[in-house]
């Protein structure tokens, strides 16, 4: 997923992780009070979910995950050299919230059925 959001303003300001190949770059149970933007690299999601996402320079990393859970469900391994950006959620929140503040609880809104969809005995979800 492209991040929607200017990236020019964040780089200045929020801090840089540089993961070395086969590290993770998220690990599941961690909280989702940063988002994570793949600056370089590659990074694969290696869950037993039947949903696989690989993610490439210019990727949120798992970011339905981040807008709809407490914290992430699945480990993000980095299949090569990547420089990730870290934002806080409150950064991406209050963003959002300038533009319109629909904007954030409408995205929340979505990705928690994203979620439900996709792991429906997770949340007694019915189709």
């Amino acid at each position: 997923m492209k991040l929607p959001l200017p990236v020019d303003q964040f780089i200045r300001h929020q801090p840089r992780l540089v993961i070395s190949q086969g590290l993770p770059v998220i690990s599941a149970g961690i909280a989702t009070d940063q988002a994570y933007y793949l600056m370089s690299g590659k990074a694969k999601d290696i869950s037993a979910s039947r949903v696989k996402k690989a993610f490439d320079a210019g990727d949120m990393i798992s970011f339905v995950a981040f807008l709809a859970l407490d914290s992430y469900a699945t480990d993000v391994i980095a299949k090569t050299r990547c420089e990730v950006l870290a934002i806080p959620r409150h950064v991406i929140e209050d963003q959002w919230g300038s533009e319109d503040i629909a904007s954030w609880v409408f995205a929340c809104s979505m990705a928690s059925d994203v979620v439900k969809k996709q792991n429906p005995t997770m949340v007694d979800y019915v189709k």
